[in-house]
């Protein structure tokens, strides 16, 4: 079982993050200034993801993000509103998130997301395309890493139990700019009890999201 995120199914994680016991050997950030851009912008975010049967998905996302004051819509066909709040809280359709969290911090509501670190830089094998952009098969996964942001990043570990399979996924959110990227690598094995995991496991599903912005795509060449 796959999970496919989109920038607008973020908002459900917003409110599961720095709910919890917070770590007192870390320093406390402000994680409005990471979850939202500090402007308004267009956003666009390229896909690309493989399922359990074989059936590959890619393509460009686009959100226009508006950003008053301390209140963030985004606009798709159901607009999402949030607000930044000088009580300590996020505001969002799903209810409030603590504003102010710590590495450690977690809560547990059908999923479990941590502040897992702060990074400086975001390496990962990035996307290809031989042709149109708006033709599916056309987009491919290159076959080398590359840093594809650097900056002051958040790095965020989420965790989606089934029953007896687990999936685990990594979500990036840059200090000004916002949400960059998730990062879902599906791994299965056909022991008793399945699990989801990045490590030890044939992988058989995978699912991407960048940010795009910026930066440039080359036929041929993917994003630099």
């Amino acid at each position: 079982m796959k999970l496919k995120l989109s920038l607008i199914s973020l908002g459900a994680i917003i409110v599961l993050i720095g709910c919890g016991e917070s770590s007192s050997s870390s320093k406390e950030i402000d994680f409005s200034k990471y979850l939202f851009p500090n402007k308004s912008v267009i956003r666009d975010y390229i896909d690309i993801d493989l399922s359990f049967n074989g059936e590959k998905g890619s393509g460009i996302e686009t959100y226009n993000i508006e950003v008053d004051g301390n209140v963030i819509t985004y606009n798709s066909s159901i607009a999402r509103t949030y607000g930044i709040q000088e009580n300590g809280t996020i505001s969002s359709p799903y209810g409030e998130a603590k504003r102010y969290i710590k590495e450690g911090d977690t809560a547990v509501l059908g999923k479990t997301c941590e502040f897992e670190s702060k990074i400086k830089s975001f390496r990962h094998k990035y996307i290809e395309y031989s042709g149109d952009v708006e033709y599916i098969e056309n987009f491919r996964l290159s076959t080398e890493e590359k840093e594809l942001y650097h900056g002051d990043i958040v790095k965020i570990k989420c965790i989606t139990q089934y029953e007896t399979l687990r999936d685990i996924f990594y979500l990036y959110f840059q200090k000004d700019v916002g949400y960059i990227a998730s990062i879902n690598d599906d791994c299965y094995s056909d022991e008793k009890e399945n699990i989801y995991d990045t490590e030890g496991c044939t992988k058989t599903a995978y699912d991407y999201q960048f940010y795009v912005n910026g930066k440039i795509i080359e036929v041929g060449r993917g994003v630099n």
